[in-house]
Formats: C-alpha cells, structure tokens, sequence
C-alpha cells in the first residue's frame, strides 16, 4: 500500500477511480465539499472515452494544477499528471454489484444496454451468462488491471489480471475502500488526506432491485462464476482495509461510532436543507 504518512499524502493529487456501483456517487459528493471546483477534474461518466482524452490533452501547466482527478477510467491516468499522485477506490461486493448493475441498466433510459435488455426482457440470468457486456465478467480487476476490453472479450480475462490489479492497489493507492464498510472508509480518508467530517447521505441508489437473498441461487451462482477474480480481488480489499484500521488502534473505533451518530442527523436534516434550498432557487429565478 502507499504511505499512510499525512503529510505526505496531502502534497499529492488524488485520483478517485470510480468503479460503477460501488457507491462512487455518494464519494463524489463529499470530495466535492472538500476541494475547490478550480483544482477538481471529473471524467464525464456519460462520455468517458471523449473526457479522458480531452483530460489527457490539457496542456501541462493545466494538469499540474489538478488536486483531484475522478470519475470512471482504469488505471493508469496517473502518468498524465505531471505532479505526484496517489488513487483511491471503492470495491464492492462482485455479486451485489452485478445485481445492482442489472437493475440500474433495466430503470436508466441512457444506458446503452437498456432497450436491448428491456425488449428482449433479459433475465438477470441471461444478462450475466450470454456476454452482452463485460461490465458483468470481473469488471472491477479489468478497471483495476488496466484490461483493455477490445482484446480481452467476455470471460477471457487470466488470473494475471488478477495479479496486476493487486500489484496496482498495493503500489499506487492510499485507500483500497469497500463498499459495506463505506463509513470505516471515510474515517480512513479523513485520516489520511486531514478532510473536514465528510457527512453524507446515500446518492444514486439503485431503486426497484431485488436483494441478494431473494435472487434464486442457480443465477447467484452463475454471477459467482463469471466473477471468480472479482471475488478474490474484493478478498483481498477486504484484508487491505482491515490492515489499515488496525494501525489506528482503539481511537478509529470511537472515531467510527461518534461520526455514525452525527451522520444519522445529518441525514435527518439534509432533506430539509435541500428542500429549502430548491424553494428558494425557484422562488430567486423569478
């Protein structure tokens, strides 16, 4: 893992890799409140391919003034930043994921897979076995591993992508985050990068999906197969994020249970807020 030193992690930029589904929105929002919007850069999520070129092409003086780079990319945009940099990522449960993959493309008009799957009414099951998408076949070690997906087709990917994407992780990021243990990973954020209390209410949650243990366990089966890498890669998250808490001793756990108490209020008075604030925009527009 990279260093854990404070004060060395501050100089760097952070570069937010953003694995769909894996709570990335509800991070967005908080790196939002935490750095200006003038040393912010974000790939545009709806054209991925056009924003990171259009990243890569800014002149040198533009891109050594970014604090933080974020979005959905694989790795690998670090060597564009002329400046040092570390990453931070969020990996989530592989099933879960898949799950809540399926149901965001089924609800979400602009998916590209949407018509396909509503017209032809895919199954969950259909979807993860016929190979209409990689974003289902150990997505998050092909971001992880830099996988280019126009050589490596639906489950081709080999147990070396497995070994880049750890070797990646272990090397280049601060924060391996997970996705169950969201608040565990914004304490260690907080820590490490000395951020204000990153409070937050969920974004962009999957509505009208189904929970794994209503999901028959012939299609949980299916999705644990084509995600074998996946699984051992979230394993391995799983183990990294442990490790780093532990350095932290008794504090991080009074840490963790005094911020899910305010953040529960928080998340009592932020609909208010946001009530307020959406009135009195309309009532100024006027």
């Amino acid at each position: 893992m990279a260093s854990l030193n404070q004060d060395s992690n501050q100089e760097k930029s952070i570069i937010f890799l953003h694995i769909p589904k894996a709570s990335g929105s509800t991070l967005h929002n908080i790196i939002e409140r935490q750095y200006s919007s003038k040393v912010i850069y974000s790939i545009d999520g709806l054209n991925v391919i056009d924003s990171t070129n259009k990243f890569k092409n800014l002149p040198e003086e533009q891109r050594q003034r970014i604090k933080v780079l974020k979005g959905h990319m694989s790795f690998g945009l670090h060597e564009y930043l002329p400046q040092p940099s570390t990453y931070i990522t969020m990996l989530r449960d592989p099933v879960d994921r898949v799950i809540s993959h399926y149901y965001y493309v089924i609800r979400n008009p602009q998916h590209r897979l949407h018509k396909q799957v509503k017209d032809n009414k895919i199954t969950l099951q259909e979807y993860v076995s016929n190979g209409i998408t990689t974003e289902v076949n150990n997505s998050q070690t092909r971001i992880l591993a830099a996988v280019n997906k126009s050589k490596v087709g639906f489950d081709e990917i080999t147990g070396k992508a497995l070994e880049k994407a750890k070797q990646n992780l272990e090397t280049h990021f601060s924060v391996i985050g997970i996705t169950e243990k969201f608040d565990e990973t914004l304490i260690l954020l907080k820590k490490i990068f000395d951020w204000k209390t990153p409070f937050y209410v969920r974004e962009n949650v999957t509505k009208n999906r189904q929970p794994k243990e209503n999901i028959p366990q012939e299609t949980l089966e299916i999705i644990q197969r084509y995600n074998q890498l996946d699984i051992q890669l979230y394993q391995y998250a799983q183990h990294q994020l442990k490790q780093q808490i532990s350095q932290y001793s008794g504090n991080f756990e009074r840490e963790l249970t005094a911020f899910k108490l305010m953040n529960q209020q928080y998340g009592n008075i932020y609909p208010l807020y946001r009530s307020v604030m959406r009135k009195f925009k309309t009532f100024t527009s006027k």
